[in-house]
């Protein structure tokens, strides 16, 4: 009995080490994830956290931890509200994602889906993490990261 439960177990470690490996390589596979830059954050300003090797993306910054590339966004978010009065998700994802480059009205709808935050109503810093959370979903099809993590990058911001 005790051999058949040793079994059990090492199949079920196996079983839990190739779903890690599949993780792993869906992460390394899509390119804001690669890039510890979760929001395809285009390259150009001089950030915290970057990379001292940008060589592997020509258009995308690439960080060396993902919260930083957090970090850049909510900057990026603060910068919108202080320099351009944008207060809204809607006016976020409307600067973020313009509609020449993507389905922007889609884009905004998912967040908002995703937030249970109204498109069209005032936000606070409060709301960077959830909407943060699901626009990297929008980019990269999968959110990875624990929301500890993204109120950290957040936090730096």
């Amino acid at each position: 009995m005790a051999n058949k439960r040793g079994v059990w177990l090492a199949l079920a470690g196996l079983v839990g080490l190739g779903l890690w490996w599949q993780r792993m390589e869906l992460l390394s596979s899509v390119r804001g994830l690669r890039n510890n830059n979760p929001l395809n954050i285009e390259k150009g300003a001089d950030w915290r956290g970057l990379s001292d090797d940008q060589s592997g993306d020509d258009r995308f910054a690439v960080f060396v931890d993902p919260r930083f590339g957090v970090r850049a966004a909510a900057v990026i978010f603060k910068n919108y509200r202080r320099l351009y009065g944008i207060e809204t998700l809607a006016g976020i994802v409307n600067r973020w994602a313009p509609t020449h480059e993507n389905p922007t009205q889609s884009y905004v709808n998912a967040v908002s889906q995703r937030t249970g935050i109204p498109a069209n109503v005032p936000i606070s810093d409060s709301d960077y993490p959830a909407i943060i959370a699901a626009m990297i979903h929008q980019e990269n099809g999968i959110q990875p990261y624990s929301m500890a993590l993204i109120e950290q990058g957040v936090s730096w911001a």
